[in-house]
């Protein structure tokens, strides 16, 4: 099954406010390139005319329109008998272009040739306030703009979100607070078991939703959790089939592998179970090596990763990216009671236990993680798994694979990178 590597629960709480959608939902005056051309404002109501020329007559050149009377019409909606224009106050259709309808409510949009949509998803290039925008948007029977709505092509269910924008990249929640997981086509999984981005089994309803509460099937009673609809119990139903068999792994993935998922728009769990990033490194790595994953800001403020060195949306599962403060980390991790210790750098290098051959010659292997450790102050690792290793040689103690993450701050007590991590002890224990 398709599973995701972002959640909209804290996405929504990250998410830049600065980034135009094609819709911006203030009031917006733009103009178009003549300045005579205003958009229509939003809450500013106006009655407008209408032309059929079907019913009233008239010429048309497909650039102006004159009435019965030679008058040419001006500031009105104007049908040709196949389309609709808004004819501008230059007697020009308005084209390529989304502006609220007359009624200072919806927004409507006209496309390259000035035709309005209706009953059709569009590409929309500009927003409502002029920026340069890559989005789809679905316009409607009254060619309003679909906004936290769903649309069906065919049976498969399309969701445009609070901005009008259809949402097609991973896990999003609606404005009445469900989830769903829409693919890169904009289409929702729908009416099947899946994973969320904690790795628990959820249900995807026929509209794409998240169920929550008890759903059943002709053998089994499903207790969904009513708040995210993560599976939390299975009962058999008395007249079920003898060989019934119900969902293999109900429940949680492990609590201590929970801290090592990744969230966040990267490719290295997009196609990995329960989007944990040590089933990502196992593949790389040989399972006798230490390994790890630096996540940092380049020479650009962008913030990279060490396995491709591109651009992306980075966010631990508790919340915390580049950026956040020393106090955000305390929230999200010290209250659940992780083991979490604090170490300063001394002389640049890490002065904890488990420092692994990663930082060996790290200058040169990774000259752009060095250059951050310049900046850094202290650092906090949370100790997420400890397992036992049995591909180690026999020794008189046991020894361990630890698995952790690194939050390197500077003088301000601000992240200023995160590091992903696995100790392999046997590397480092003298073998008698």
């Amino acid at each position: 099954m398709k599973k995701s590597i972002s959640i909209l629960i804290i996405l929504v709480l990250l998410f830049d406010p600065l980034k135009l959608k094609a819709a911006e939902w203030n009031n917006v005056i733009s103009t178009e390139q003549n300045d005579e051309n205003v958009v229509f404002s939003r809450d500013a109501a106006r009655e407008v005319p209408h032309y059929d020329i079907s019913k009233i007559g008239g010429t048309w050149d497909g650039t102006y329109y004159y009435l019965p009377d030679g008058e040419l019409a001006t500031e009105c909606f104007f049908c040709d008998g196949t389309y609709t224009y808004y004819l501008q106050n230059d007697g020009t259709p308005m084209k390529n272009r989304l502006t609220y309808h007359p009624d200072g409510e919806h927004v409507i949009y006209f496309d390259e040739e000035g035709h309005e949509a209706f009953d059709s998803m569009e590409h929309i290039e500009v927003s409502i306030s002029g920026e340069a925008v890559d989005d789809y948007c679905y316009f409607g029977t009254y060619g309003y703009m679909y906004v936290d709505e769903f649309a069906f092509t065919g049976h498969m269910p399309r969701y445009f979100n609070a901005y009008g924008v259809l949402e097609d990249n991973g896990w999003f929640m609606s404005g009445d607070g469900n989830y769903g997981y829409a693919t890169e086509n904009g289409y929702l999984i729908k009416e099947q078991f899946g994973y969320n981005p904690y790795g628990q089994i959820v249900f995807y309803h026929w509209n794409g939703m998240v169920a929550k509460g008890i759903i059943e099937d002709d053998n089994f009673y499903y207790y969904m959790n009513e708040i995210d609809g993560h599976l939390e119990g299975i009962q058999k139903k008395v007249n079920a089939s003898q060989d019934a068999i119900s969902l293999t792994t109900p429940a949680y993935i492990p609590a201590d592998a929970y801290d090592m998922c990744v969230l966040g728009d990267n490719f290295m769990t997009q196609g990995v179970k329960d989007n944990n990033f040590i089933n990502y490194m196992e593949e790389k790595y040989s399972p006798l090596e230490d390994w790890s994953l630096w996540i940092y800001p380049d020479s650009q403020g962008k913030i990279i990763n060490s396995e491709n060195y591109q651009e992306e949306l980075f966010i631990t599962n508790r919340g915390i990216m580049v950026g956040s403060t020393k106090e955000d980390v305390h929230n999200a991790y010290v209250k659940d009671d992780n083991n979490i210790s604090e170490y300063t750098i001394i002389d640049g290098e890490l002065t904890s236990g488990y420092v692994s051959s990663q930082y060996e010659n790290i200058e040169n292997s990774q000259p752009g993680v060095a250059n951050v450790l310049k900046n850094v102050v202290s650092y906090e690792e949370i100790g997420c798994d400890m397992t036992m290793a049995d591909r180690y040689p026999p020794a008189p103690l046991h020894l361990y694979d630890i698995d952790g993450i690194r939050f390197f701050y500077d003088s301000n007590d601000k992240v200023i990178m995160i590091e992903y991590f696995r100790y392999a002890m046997g590397n480092h224990y003298i073998w008698p």
